[in-house]
């Protein structure tokens, strides 16, 4: 909160300014304090855009609104917020969804990822598997093919293997490490397709074109591509279908018997079904 009350003092002079009438030094101090700001922001609380105007409590909410419009961040465009839509959707967000646990859940947020590639390796890896299962593939995959690295914890001694040396990476090396080939064979088409998918990463482009450029490849489909989109983009309104735990879950609140029947019932959720699921999981961690 500190960070970004500087950043918006220091911007505020002239916030109101056109991009093409702001001097050198103004644009520099945009680009620095959007990195500062705004990346940390995305990565640490899994937000991005518009959602950036819901993270806080109401009384910076108008700020944070201004602050990300002079950064030329789409907020209409994007998310077909107008600014005082979004102030309200600050002040308003935990009772919109108060529906699937007996707490309406207050400051629930969606999680992001420091990391958007290693995410999705980690999402097709624990496909059909434990979530314990999909941790120790993700370890040996380290192992194999992270590139060594100095940190101050003994323990952390690899980073996770950047997309360039995956997409190289031989299918019978992937999957000696007890991934299935089929599995193997998706990272590796992953890893190939990430430089393009980056480009898709944008506040220019929706997520669904994302969502379909993702299950364009091998081994990935609908629900993995949702997940994705959800922790990598931090998408509100993500809704991964087929999801065993949230149609047992609506199942038991509503009475859903079926993919279509939820998808009917989760159309009063939008844009914030990724919010539903959040909550919709948890309701079974709760109820059991």
């Amino acid at each position: 909160r500190k960070l970004f009350e500087k950043a918006y003092a220091a911007c505020e002079p002239f916030a109101e300014k056109a991009p093409s009438q702001r001097s050198l030094g103004e644009r520099i101090k945009f680009f620095v304090y959007y990195w500062l700001v705004f990346r940390s922001l995305q990565n640490f609380i899994g937000l991005r855009n518009a959602k950036v105007a819901m993270t806080g409590a109401a009384p910076i909410s108008a700020k944070i609104v201004k602050f990300f419009r002079t950064l030329g961040v789409p907020l209409i465009e994007v998310y077909g917020l107008t600014e005082s839509s979004a102030i309200a959707t600050a002040q308003t967000l935990d009772s919109r969804v108060p529906f699937c646990v007996g707490t309406a859940a207050p400051g629930i947020r969606l999680p992001g990822s420091l990391d958007a590639f290693e995410l999705a390796v980690r999402a097709v890896l624990g496909q059909q598997v434990t979530v314990a299962a999909a941790r120790t593939l993700a370890s040996r995959l380290v192992q194999r093919f992270g590139e060594a690295v100095t940190t101050p914890w003994p323990e952390v001694t690899q980073q996770f293997p950047a997309p360039e040396r995956l997409a190289v990476a031989g299918l019978a090396d992937i999957a000696s490490l007890g991934i299935v080939r089929q599995r193997a064979a998706a990272l590796i088409a992953l890893a190939d397709a990430w430089p393009g998918l980056e480009t898709l990463m944008t506040p220019a482009v929706a997520p669904e074109e994302f969502i379909a450029a993702l299950c364009e490849l091998p081994g990935i489909g609908p629900w993995t591509a949702h997940y994705i989109a959800m922790r990598a983009l931090g998408w509100p309104d993500a809704f991964p279908p087929n999801d065993v735990a949230v149609l047992k879950a609506m199942q038991r609140l509503f009475g859903t018997t079926h993919q279509r029947s939820a998808d009917e019932r989760a159309q009063a959720w939008r844009p914030w079904r990724a919010y539903a699921v959040l909550r919709l999981w948890n309701s079974l961690e709760t109820s059991a």
